[in-house]
């Protein structure tokens, strides 16, 4: 009985690569970042504590993976260095992300008031350039969930 335990549990962690994300500064665990396969929209997302499980299926999908947040360095590694037969740490370093300048202003007040019947006019009109035609996120993300004792569990 102990040897079909062991077996099964080992085959299983075969399945995947397990590693865990971490700030380096104050060693806290970085959730929800975005681990891809650079160039595909192929990835996963760091749980709450810094987990996360890339299937090995992935391998064979690309030869990057990409780690990225807001608020750290985006990181690049050679997903053939991963061994599915470890659980590796990761030490994120944070980074500064440089935005533009927005400038508001107003414009002048309008003397005349508009109706109901204008305003839903001026809508229609202006439907198509205020609506996007072409998909603007081709970024998909697999999240993985397990059966254990009866409830539906995150992965670890």
């Amino acid at each position: 009985m102990l040897f079909l335990t062991v077996t099964f549990s080992w085959s299983q962690e075969k399945e995947y690569i397990v590693g865990k994300l971490f700030d380096s500064i104050t060693v806290e665990p970085i959730a929800f970042e975005s681990i891809r396969i650079k160039g595909r929209a192929l990835g996963v997302i760091s749980n709450i504590d810094g987990g996360f499980r890339i299937p090995l299926r992935y391998k064979i999908s690309g030869d990057t993976l990409e780690i990225s947040s807001m608020g750290y360095e985006r990181v690049e590694l050679m997903i053939k260095q991963l061994s599915e037969f470890e659980r590796h740490t990761m030490r994120m370093k944070s980074g500064v992300l440089d935005l533009n300048e927005v400038v508001v202003t107003a414009k002048k007040k309008r003397k005349k008031k508009l109706g109901a019947g204008n305003i839903v006019r001026k809508a229609i009109r202006g439907i198509s350039q205020n609506y996007a035609v072409d998909p603007f996120s081709t970024i998909g993300y697999y999240r993985d969930y397990q059966f254990k004792r009866g409830c539906v569990c995150e992965p670890q």
